[in-house]
């Protein structure tokens, strides 16, 4: 597939384009279709090789979510997930206004659902796949705090073509990791390269927002919830995709860093505050998807099925679901008007 198909990369933002946006303007704009969403607090205006939508813009879109999603919130990125699924993508592109394309990365190499190569690991119910491309103590936001210290499962050293419809590039610099490393361990990290890891159906890793291409065969799992803090929203959407996507017997590739970070200010204690329901719940919520019964071939029910089991399980407010059937709708449209089904994908 070369890179000039179908690709458009989804960013929100509060503040006026960023060196790092800038970055991947000037390398792919004329090639892929970015759009940018914005909130309440701006930007007022922006680059105008992106396709900017304010809070006005966005409240006259035809969809039903936009109307339903809160205001200052990392979820409202579901509309230029929704715009980008309208648009006929193929890949959307997921990452933020602080993360930059890195210098020479090969992105072809990424765009291949069918014929990934990468090394697989050992199944295991959970996996930190960071410590697979550097012998740094460190581990993904969202993984088990009692977790850190045990040894990860066995990683082939053969390779193999591995069906990769999600696929997170690490990021060098500024890796996306919990606010208790960040207080205790801080410093910048550069992965091993060249090396691209699968993690089998059914073993967990947390994968966030800011580095990940999804294929459209998978583009119902690309929900962000609403009723968590920011913090836990695209790491539970991971948890959400990885237990949809092991019905299917689809693992995830995570690959050596394509993006660096140059990270927006943070109050690391604002962080910690807004992480803890995840320190705390997140070996629950597994337990909970894993006991959810799923159908086969059907990625929005299954979306549907896995939120309402949080919500019963008191992980997420009530009002998500009805969030998830806007989004599930919305998607529907925006397929049928791509020329596509949800049976397409």
């Amino acid at each position: 597939m070369p890179i000039t198909d179908k690709i458009a990369l989804v960013i929100t933002s509060i503040q006026a384009p960023t060196p790092s946006v800038f970055a991947w303007l000037d390398r792919f704009g004329a090639l892929w279709k970015t759009i940018v969403i914005g909130d309440r607090k701006g930007p007022s205006s922006y680059d105008q090789r992106a396709n900017f939508y304010d809070m006005v813009e966005q409240g006259n879109l035809d969809f039903l979510l936009p109307k339903l999603l809160p205001e200052n919130h990392y979820s409202r990125k579901n509309i230029g997930y929704l715009l980008a699924i309208s648009s006929g993508t193929n890949w959307i592109v997921d990452t933020d206004d602080d993360n930059a394309p890195l210098l020479g990365h090969d992105f072809k190499l990424s765009i291949d659902v069918q014929a990934f190569v990468a090394r697989p690991c050992e199944a295991s119910p959970w996996i930190n796949v960071y410590r697979y491309f550097t012998d740094s103590q460190i581990w993904p936001r969202g993984y088990p705090l009692t977790l850190v210290n045990e040894p990860q499962p066995f990683l082939s050293t053969d390779m193999h073509d591995c069906h990769a419809p999600v696929q997170q590039h690490l990021v060098n610099l500024e890796p996306d990791v919990d606010a208790i490393w960040r207080l205790v361990l801080n410093k910048k990290i550069t992965f091993t390269p060249d090396q691209n890891v699968f993690v089998p159906p059914g073993a967990y890793c947390p994968f966030n927002s800011q580095a990940t291409f999804w294929h459209q065969s998978v583009f119902p799992l690309l929900y962000i919830p609403s009723t968590c803090s920011m913090r836990l929203s695209d790491t539970w959407r991971s948890f959400v995709a990885q237990r949809c996507l092991k019905e299917e017997g689809i693992g995830i590739v995570f690959s050596s860093p394509g993006f660096e970070q140059d990270r927006n200010t943070h109050s690391l204690m604002d962080d910690f505050e807004n992480e803890i329901l995840g320190y705390i719940n997140n070996d629950r919520l597994i337990g909970c998807l894993d006991a959810t019964k799923l159908v086969q071939g059907n990625y929005s029910e299954n979306v549907r099925l896995c939120y309402r089991a949080l919500v019963e399980a008191g992980l997420l407010d009530a009002s998500e679901l009805i969030l998830v059937d806007a989004w599930i709708a919305d998607v529907a449209c925006c397929l049928r008007h791509a020329n596509l089904s949800l049976a397409d994908v």
